[in-house]
């Protein structure tokens, strides 16, 4: 798939993406996962702190792994489902989403939208980002992701979570701009 994004993270965002286009479900459905360098950009030498630029990422999948049917369009940074009629064809979670005890109070989801803000660098500089936030069960935010198209972040977070073994989310919140 061809996406428009945000540089960085981009190993998130691709096993986010798979996550949601393909239902991988732990990090081992993921054999390889590697970035490569623009082509047509070098790294800049003189500030060897600088991030390399990543233009491709190529994913191996496990075996028995179905890797998301090809499209004949560029992918774009937001879903491009969001109608009531395309949700009511999605499968139903494969994992509880919260435990019958667990609650969220609507103060708690205003303190986690103020947390998440405090954490946007990117919007500091430009006021232009959309954020995604994966906070845990006792309310703390666990990771904050940047990216122009608010889908993008949330694939960000999802990835970093999958890749860290964290899914499933259950009494997890996600929290977005």
């Amino acid at each position: 798939a061809t996406t428009m994004r945000t540089p960085g993270h981009d190993l998130d965002l691709a096993a986010g993406w798979l996550v949601s286009e393909a239902g991988l479900r732990k990090a081992e459905d993921i054999v390889a996962l590697k970035a490569f360098a623009a082509s047509a950009q070098a790294k800049d030498d003189s500030d060897p702190a600088a991030p390399e630029e990543v233009d491709t990422v190529r994913v191996q999948l496990a075996l028995g792994i179905e890797p998301p049917r090809p499209r004949a369009y560029m992918t774009s940074s937001s879903c491009g489902v969001c109608s009531a009629d395309i949700l009511d064809a999605f499968p139903e979670p494969y994992a509880p989403l919260h435990t019958a005890d667990w609650r969220l109070e609507p103060r708690q989801a205003l303190e986690l939208v103020r947390q998440m803000r405090a954490r946007q660098k990117m919007f500091d500089l430009t006021g232009a980002l959309h954020a995604a936030a994966l906070v845990g069960p006792q309310s703390e935010v666990l990771h904050v992701r940047e990216d122009v198209g608010r889908h993008n972040a949330v694939d960000k977070v999802i990835g970093h979570a999958l890749m860290e073994g964290d899914l499933p989310l259950t009494d997890h919140v996600l929290v977005v701009s």
